[in-house]
C-alpha cells in the first residue's frame, strides 16, 4: 500500500475544523520525519481517519438525512396533489386536472428512477412541478374568473330584460 496524502481533507457541513486540524499536524509530521518506515505512515493514516471518519460519516448521515427528507417531501406533495385531483375531477370541479395527474405521474416516474438523486436535484424537481401546478391553477382560475363575469353579465342582463319587461306591464296595466 503507497502512502496516503490528507492534504485537503475536509468534510462538508462540518462547523469545526478538526479534519483539517489533524491533516495539517499529520503534514507537519511528514515534514519533519523524512525517513520514517511504512509502519509509521500507516500509525499516522490511522490517527488521521480516527479524527475524519466519525465527522465525515456524521456529514454523510445529515447529508442522506436531508436527502431523504427531500423525497419523502416530494412524495407527500404528489400523493397530495393525485388525492385531491382525483376527488375534484369527480366532482368536476376543476379544468385542468388531468394535466396535474399527468406531471405527477411524471414526477413520481423520474423518482423511480431517481431513487438515489441528492437533495438539490429532488428540491430542484419539486420546485420544478409546483411551477407546473402553479400555471395550471392559474390558467383554470382565469378561465374561471372569465366564466364568472360572463354569468354574472348574464344575470344582469337578465336583470335588466327582467326590469324592462315588468316595466312594461305596469305601463299596460295602469
Amino acid at each position: 500500500e503507497g502512502v496516503v496524502n490528507p492534504i485537503t481533507m475536509k468534510a462538508e457541513s462540518v462547523s469545526d475544523d478538526k479534519i483539517e486540524v489533524a491533516a495539517q499536524e499529520t503534514l507537519h509530521y511528514l515534514d519533519e520525519h523524512q525517513y520514517v518506515d511504512q509502519d509509521e505512515f500507516q500509525a499516522k493514516q490511522k490517527e488521521l481517519e480516527c479524527v475524519a471518519n466519525p465527522i465525515m460519516i456524521k456529514a454523510d448521515d445529515e447529508s442522506n438525512k436531508q436527502r431523504i427528507e427531500a423525497t419523502v417531501g416530494l412524495v407527500n406533495y404528489c400523493s397530495t396533489l393525485a388525492r385531491t385531483m382525483r376527488k375534484e375531477i369527480l366532482m368536476d370541479n376543476f379544468e385542468g386536472g388531468d394535466q396535474i395527474e399527468v406531471a405527477v405521474q411524471e414526477t413520481m416516474h423520474w423518482l423511480g428512477e431517481h431513487l438515489l438523486a441528492e437533495q438539490d436535484e429532488v428540491q430542484a424537481k419539486h420546485k420544478e412541478l409546483e411551477g407546473i401546478i402553479n400555471l395550471i391553477i392559474m390558467k383554470a382560475e382565469d378561465e374561471r374568473g372569465k366564466q364568472n363575469i360572463e354569468a354574472r353579465s348574464r344575470l344582469e342582463n337578465y336583470c335588466l330584460t327582467c326590469n324592462t319587461l315588468n316595466g312594461e306591464m305596469k305601463d299596460k296595466f295602469e
